[in-house]
């Protein structure tokens, strides 16, 4: 607390009751509600249409369990103070400890999640257009390979940067994950969201199809390009979140929104 200005100071007491958090956890609910009601869905056609599950199946139904432990812990983040101004959070110094142990947690959710979902779309991309041809057979499972090698990297970020581990709680000491390690595995797991979205458009532009629909099968594929451009654009929320010189959590609040986001 003596390190903020006394500018500062004033502001945040002034909004000591200022609360994000119910916005927060709303999002989370929500995009969550809806990602396993399109799973169930999905499921459902499957039944009706009589189709045996594919892999692509399985592994959409493997990423919901993670996808779960996101909204959990992100709305426990938030109940414990993102979204709120630092002086409220630190009412009670316990807080600060709950949101490093949860936010650890979110980490290993996110990146699960994350991986997990992107190998589905790759089995769904090799059901769709079959591996017949040889650059695309090469080219789904080296993206399956790059994604398996970014979650594993994601995972040795995560449990060994900072050590021992409770210092991504405070103690005995704060430790944030340095703002360079944060944007060079969003920057890797931007470059495989291009990859795999434009894996297919080469096939799609190929089929027997009157140019508009062309194009309209070519943008439904595109559409996970909007979780790409938040992947991109919460890369400057890092420096003032791994750099811990954030005077108001609600910067947090939106960095991790914006990580939850990403996820659809």
């Amino acid at each position: 607390m003596a390190s903020l200005p006394p500018s500062e100071i004033a502001h945040q007491k002034a909004h000591i009751n200022d609360n994000l958090t119910p916005i927060l956890i709303g999002v989370c609910n929500a995009f969550t509600g809806l990602a396993l009601l399109s799973l169930f869905a999905r499921l459902i056609s499957r039944k009706l249409t009589r189709t045996s599950l594919g892999l692509d199946d399985w592994l959409a139904l493997a990423t919901s369990i993670p996808l779960i432990g996101v909204d959990i812990t992100a709305s426990l983040i938030a109940h414990f103070g993102v979204g709120r101004v630092l002086l409220w959070v630190a009412q009670d110094p316990q807080n600060f400890v709950r949101i490093g142990k949860t936010e650890l947690a979110f980490s290993v959710f996110y990146d699960l999640s994350m991986a997990l979902g992107k190998l589905s779309i790759l089995a769904l991309l090799a059901r769709v257009f079959t591996l017949h041809k040889k650059w695309f057979k090469v080219g789904v499972y080296f993206w399956a390979v790059y994604t398996l090698l970014w979650w594993s990297a994601g995972l040795l970020v995560i449990f060994l940067e900072c050590r021992p581990i409770s210092t991504n709680w405070g103690s005995p000491t704060q430790c944030r994950p340095a703002f360079k390690t944060s944007v060079s595995t969003s920057v890797v797991n931007a470059i495989s969201d291009i990859g795999i979205l434009i894996l297919p458009q080469p096939l799609i532009w190929q089929l027997h199809l009157p140019p508009v629909k062309k194009l309209g099968v070519s943008l439904l594929f595109l559409v996970g390009s909007f979780a790409t451009a938040i992947s991109i654009a919460r890369i400057p929320l890092l420096r003032g979140a791994n750099a811990g010189t954030n005077y108001d959590s609600t910067r947090e609040f939106f960095s991790l929104a914006l990580n939850y986001s990403v996820i659809f």
